[in-house]
Formats: structure tokens, sequence, C-alpha cells
């Protein structure tokens, strides 16, 4: 897992909500991907880039669930960039 380039704590984070959800993609859409959004938006490890309202979107949070999946010893698909 050393390719997704995030911060430790939302790294967990994001892990903690694919292995809640059965090891799959979460959607842009889950209350659960918003609220994650919203948590990383506003942790003190950022600079100006937290004002972007693409950084740390539902979109983004959706899409690194998905890098994790990838990446974790049950899956059968190919593992993807894993945002690194």
């Amino acid at each position: 897992m050393a390719r997704i380039n995030w911060p430790r704590d939302g790294l967990l984070l994001a892990c903690m909500l694919v292995a809640e959800n059965g090891w799959r993609e979460l959607q842009p859409a889950d209350k659960r991907v918003r609220s994650l959004s919203k948590i990383l938006r506003k942790l003190p490890l950022h600079d100006a880039t937290a004002a972007d309202p693409k950084f740390r979107s539902s979109g983004n949070v959706s899409r690194e669930t998905g890098d994790i999946v990838t990446v974790h010893a049950g899956s059968h698909g190919a593992t993807s960039k894993g945002g690194g």
C-alpha cells in the first residue's frame, strides 16, 4: 500500500471504510465517503490546496477506496495506480 500517497490517518480511515464495506469500492454519493471527504479537508495537514473543491472531494475519496481494493490480497483484478 505504499503507493497510495495520502497522509497516514486519511489512508487508515479510507481502509477502514473499505474493510467495513466488504473490500468493495465506495461510491461518491455514499454518506461515509462524503463524511470522510469533509474530515480530510479539515485536517491541519494541508496548505492552501484544501481550498480547491476537488481536493479530497467525494470523488477523490471514492477513487482512493477503489485503489485500496485493487491492492487488497483478495483482489482478482488489475492493481490500480494507487495515487502514486
